[in-house]
């Protein structure tokens, strides 16, 4: 066998022998995150948080376990420790919508209002359908007595989600306020489908409506 021979022969082997661990290290990185995941499932949060960790360990790159591994912090309370995973699957791809929201989430729990406005904008310039995001948004604007632009986000919510109960409940309350009795009514026909509340106030409605009409 000459030395062109040998080569050929040698050189697959040691690719064989470079790509053996980092297929062992893959495989263990997987095994970790799906026994998490049936550790979530089972409500078993702490056993799952060191299952997550540890694919990470195995797999930096393995961003749905970060993700995970933020939803079991928050699932436990951990906020700070949430917060940190999912910023850090942000860094890791920057389009991931669900980290951003969640981020929202957290911010709003913890009354961080200004900075669940900076998450959510995030969600709907990323995701322009993101009726979560917009009802979201609608109920800080809300709560701010910014009326025009909670009446905005909230009717953005519905035109995505005809079927976004709540946003129509809002959106009736909010219009009833400004005396919109027409908005307030269409919504509220919607929302009272699901929101038994609906019905007291399609009832003031309807007396307004006769008192402006008598």
């Amino acid at each position: 066998m000459n030395r062109r021979e040998t080569g050929r022969i040698v050189v697959p082997l040691v690719l064989c022998f470079l790509c053996a661990p980092l297929a062992c290290t893959s495989y263990r990185a997987e095994k970790h995150y799906e026994k998490g995941v049936a550790c979530q499932k089972n409500g078993d949060t702490v056993q799952a948080i060191e299952e997550f960790t540890r694919t990470l360990q195995y797999a930096p790159e393995h961003n749905n376990a970060r993700l995970a591994l933020a939803a079991a912090y928050e699932s436990q309370g951990s906020l700070n420790q949430a917060i940190t995973s999912y910023n850090e699957a942000l860094h890791y791809d920057p389009t991931v919508v669900e980290a951003e929201y969640a981020l929202g989430a957290i911010y709003s729990r913890l009354q961080n209002w200004d900075e669940a406005l900076k998450r959510y904008e995030a969600v709907v310039e990323k995701d322009p359908g993101h009726a979560g995001a917009y009802y979201s948004l609608g109920s800080i604007f809300k709560m701010r007595k910014e009326q025009g632009k909670s009446i905005a986000a909230f009717n953005r919510a519905v035109e995505i989600d005809e079927n976004y109960f709540e946003a129509h409940y809002q959106l009736s309350l909010l219009y009833f306020v400004e005396g919109d009795f027409e908005h307030a009514r269409k919504h509220a026909d919607i929302a009272v489908k699901e929101y038994p509340a609906a019905e007291k106030l399609i009832a003031l409605i309807e007396e307004e409506t006769k008192d402006s009409n008598g």
